[in-house]
């Protein structure tokens, strides 16, 4: 499930909805349930999140801020109900607390965010810890300007061959000069 919402012009603000799946599963020895979400579909719908995009160009750069939000507390009824429900999710184990963490994967090291960055095979995971309050968080990438960077590396290139025809011009000239003495 995913909506998008067209953008053209810097500040300009992209809509996304996604579903909010249950990537994993884990119970520790001391009976903590480990409950990893994510937004790529799996077979445990448990909710609906929504990322706004927003970005700005500044400069060289440009800027691109992505805000994650979704209910935590239906999130967390719908994981329990999920546990409670589905037997091969625990795998037959007893939990006595439920921690929910939120995973954000992208293929850009790039990305910044309050959350903790792990690399897993090729990709950033960005994981946040989801508790029964609203969940909003942000991440912010950034990108050079490829239309303004390729106008600096051609500008730099014209003077670097300005240079080098001018020191070509100069040592003819001078050149001749020492042949005639």
């Amino acid at each position: 499930m995913v909506t998008l919402v067209a953008c053209n012009n810097a500040g300009d603000e992209v809509s996304y909805a996604y579903g909010v799946y249950i990537k994993g599963v884990s119970v520790d020895e001391n009976g903590q349930c480990t409950v990893a979400l994510t937004r790529n579909e799996t077979a445990y719908l448990v909710g609906e999140s929504s990322i706004d995009v927003v970005f700005v160009e500044k400069g060289f750069w440009t800027y691109y801020t992505y805000t994650v939000a979704f209910d935590g507390s239906a999130i967390f009824s719908a994981v329990e109900d999920a546990l409670a429900q589905d037997g091969t999710l625990l795998n037959g184990q007893e939990y006595s607390t439920l921690k929910i963490i939120y995973d954000y994967d992208t293929i850009y090291k790039s990305i910044k965010s309050e959350g903790v960055r792990t690399k897993v095979s090729g990709n950033y995971v960005h994981s946040f810890e989801v508790d029964k309050t609203p969940f909003n968080t942000q991440l912010t990438r950034v990108m050079p300007r490829q239309s303004v960077w390729y106008g600096v590396a051609i500008a730099g290139a014209v003077v670097i061959l300005a240079v080098a025809l001018t020191l070509t011009y100069c040592r003819g000239k001078y050149g001749r000069k020492q042949e005639e003495n």
